[in-house]
């Protein structure tokens, strides 16, 4: 029989290991203690907020804002676990404002990194820098220091005593994109009030730049391109009461007000974006997206990653903030009505402007105003090779200049030709293109008016030309016995050729075309009659 294992001793883990996993769940990239940071700063009232990154936040990560500042006197305790200002009960948590509320921001970043803080508040003449390493304050202490209201925090060699955790981390721009896209967010929300700045360490170029007054729009068209911003449709909408404020209780009617941005169904791009703000937080929804997305899909098939910005304000009794470490899920409480609501509006909205799209298409090209029936057969009549061809009665010696004379007559153009009249440029209606079924024609299928004529012409002037050809080739070769005159035609259908290839720019090409085909055919049964001979 086996011996049965004893069971090990529980024993209490020592302060510093529960603070360095705690930390590890809050600080799980450069990208999420940015996010932290940039929550206290907003808290703080800030205006402006300057992020500076080296190696994507893994080496260097600054933030530097304008708000209050940190009073001198809480320097000392600012990065011990569970310290803030923001809540005093549990009962808080009801209707809780701010972004930040637990108090382990700071000192989880510290337990994985060096941290260093200058602050300065109104009323100082100067600031403080102190240094913080595993949650304590470093000696000597506050130090006074030259400084600008506000607070600035820098981040050096985070997970620096965590190596698994920073081998996990490729050398690229993956970091430097995650904290581009944290600030992102923010600088959509806060449009109109906060502008951002980011940039590389040494590098006087910001990746991102975005003005205090800058309306949403802007903001967007700044960040994602002008493309998107033109192709945004404005969603407003208020669902059940309306009623938001803090005297809603838990129990209460359902309320809520939303507001943003969606694209329309011509936008396309390689992935859904849904950017989301319950009550001022930015949070995942899974259920929304997908909910959304399915709704495009709906009503444009090739419309399958839409991009959505929302803000949607519900009463704070109603909402659920401490459901994640990183405070990047909430509940709701009336989360399915809401996503249903949403959707809706969501259909309303695409549905109205579906009955007028915009596509980018490219510039019609200015095309030459059609030639006249009239001047069309002047231009193949002075291009076309003599319609007989005989030999002189002088004997042998006439026949070369006469081949000669000829060929220049049929590839020479006419000098006596009228010179056509300029005229402005035009575009042909059957190459435009029609997006409204009610207007559309069968202009593009039909040959224009000019082209018809050059065609019926030639449809004309084809039996003339292949009753004469061969009875005048037959009498040459049978009085003769020579080939000369089979080369002057060939010459000539070759000058007919030629002239026909450069008359295809021109609406008479149809006719040279045709008359080119003619004498081919006539040169076959000159061919023919000069075997028989």
């Amino acid at each position: 029989m086996a011996k049965q294992a004893m069971p090990a001793a529980i024993q209490r883990l020592e302060d510093h290991v529960i603070h360095r996993i705690a930390a590890g769940e809050v600080v799980q990239r450069p990208a999420s203690a940015l996010k932290e940071m940039v929550e206290n700063s907003l808290d703080a009232g800030a205006k402006h907020i300057t992020v500076v990154l080296k190696e994507g936040g893994l080496k260097y990560l600054q933030i530097q804002d304008d708000g209050c500042g940190i009073r001198v006197e809480d320097l000392a305790i600012l990065c011990h676990r569970h310290t803030t200002s923001k809540l005093q009960a549990y009962e808080d948590l009801d209707t809780i404002a701010t972004l930040g509320f637990r108090g382990e921001a700071l000192s989880s970043i510290s337990f994985v990194s060096h941290v260093t803080v200058t602050t300065m508040t109104a009323p100082m003449q100067h600031g403080y820098r102190v240094k913080y390493c595993d949650g304590e304050m470093l000696p000597p202490g506050p130090k006074p220091v030259a400084a600008v209201p506000g607070t600035s925090i820098i981040v050096e060699d985070i997970f620096y005593n965590m190596p698994a955790r920073r081998r996990a981390f490729k050398p690229g721009p993956e970091e430097h994109n995650l904290c581009l896209d944290v600030l992102q967010k923010y600088a959509i929300y806060q449009a109109g009030s906060v502008g951002f700045t980011l940039k590389r360490q040494g590098e006087a170029r910001s990746d991102l730049h975005t003005m205090a007054k800058a309306s949403r729009l802007d903001v967007i068209r700044n960040l994602f391109g002008p493309e998107l911003a033109a192709s945004l449709l404005s969603l407003q909408l208020t669902g059940g009461t309306g009623n938001v404020s803090e005297t809603v209780p838990l129990d209460g009617p359902m309320g809520f007000v939303a507001q943003g941005y969606i694209s329309n169904l011509t936008y396309t791009s390689r992935k859904s974006v849904l950017i989301l703000f319950i009550n001022g937080r930015p949070v995942e929804q899974g259920q929304l997206k997908r909910a959304i997305e399915a709704m495009y899909i709906a009503q444009n098939p090739k419309a399958t990653k839409p991009w959505v910005y929302l803000d949607l304000q519900l009463p704070p009794r109603q909402m659920e903030v401490n459901v994640h470490p990183t405070k990047k899920e909430v509940g709701l409480l009336h989360q399915q009505e809401i996503i249903d609501a949403i959707c809706g509006s969501v259909e309303q909205v695409l549905r109205t402007t579906m009955n007028s799209r915009t596509f980018a298409i490219n510039k019609p090209a200015m095309l030459a105003p059609p030639v006249s029936a009239h001047a069309a057969g002047d231009a193949v009549a002075a291009s076309a090779p003599a319609a007989t061809v005989s030999r002189a009665a002088s004997g042998e010696a006439a026949s070369q200049p006469q081949s000669q004379n000829a060929l220049q007559d049929a590839t020479a153009p006419r000098q006596n030709a009228v010179p056509s009249q300029p005229t402005q440029p035009y575009y042909r209606p059957q190459k435009l293109v029609r997006t409204d079924h009610r207007s559309q024609t069968l202009d593009g299928f039909l040959v224009s008016q000019a082209s018809a004529a050059a065609v019926a012409s030639a449809a004309a002037a084809a039996p003339r030309r292949r009753s004469a050809r061969p009875a005048n080739a037959a009498a040459s070769v049978n009085n003769n016995g020579d080939d000369d005159d089979v080369m002057i035609i060939d010459n000539g259908i070759a000058a007919a050729k030629s002239a026909g290839r450069h008359a295809l720019f021109s609406n008479a090409g149809l006719h040279l075309q045709a008359a080119a085909a003619e004498e081919v055919a006539a040169a076959e049964e000159v061919a023919a009659a000069e075997e028989v001979a």
